[in-house]
């Protein structure tokens, strides 16, 4: 899918999402699924993902189940906190204040629930010391690979400059994940796979056309 027309219809529920990374709630079963994520920089096989969000008076919803073989958390010495997440299987979300990436914000969450959170400007200016308050997160292992669900705080986002309406509202959204393997050589494999294709040469999330929008919709 490519960014002219990646909109996604998050739906308002009425029924209480625990965040913990089981995924039975009722509410989870109604949501729409995003479409799969592909790998626009790579032939390999797409391991799957499938991506489903919900929204209510607080928070936005986010529940990833993540199929991978190979789970990767091995952390280089030199990345020390949260910045280890960029050494880890993840899963990304990236939310822009407008189309040209002035201004935007992304949440990286690993298998275990370690997030990397950071306020970013175009071209990959990036701040780190940034940290989202009353952000939710739960993750559980699975066999064949692992549960990634959040909760996204509306209070906090409308701060930030967010739109939100009880009737419904846009914004300019990004959905991705890191898919890596360890070689033998100790080097990582990356596959990156995103729900928009940018369709540049080089893998590259930090750009306007990596970008769709979520429409958040009261039905």
């Amino acid at each position: 899918m490519d960014s002219k027309n990646a909109s996604y219809r998050v739906l308002r529920t009425t029924e209480k999402v625990n965040v913990d990374g089981s995924l039975d709630e009722a509410a989870w079963a109604k949501a729409l699924l995003l479409p799969e994520l592909t790998l626009p920089w790579s032939r390999d096989e797409v391991q799957a993902t499938e991506c489903r969000f919900l929204w209510d008076d607080a928070y936005l919803y986010g529940a990833f189940r993540v199929w991978d073989g190979d789970v990767v958390t091995r952390t280089d010495p030199a990345h020390q906190g949260k910045m280890a997440v960029v050494d880890h299987d993840r899963v990304e979300m990236f939310f822009a204040l407008d189309p040209e990436l002035k201004e935007y914000y992304c949440f990286e969450i690993d298998p275990q629930g370690l997030v990397l959170d950071y306020r970013a400007h175009y071209h990959r200016k990036f701040d780190f010391g940034w940290k989202l308050a009353e952000l939710r997160v739960a993750t559980a292992m699975r066999q064949d690979g692992y549960v990634v669900e959040l909760a996204i705080p509306f209070q906090s986002m409308k701060e930030l400059g967010f739109p939100f309406s009880s009737s419904g509202f846009e914004w300019i959204t990004g959905v991705y994940r890191a898919d890596f393997s360890l070689l033998k050589t100790g080097e990582l494999k990356m596959l990156w796979q995103a729900w928009v294709n940018p369709n540049v040469v080089e893998p590259d999330f930090h750009i306007p056309f990596s970008f769709g929008r979520f429409e958040f919709v009261n039905p």
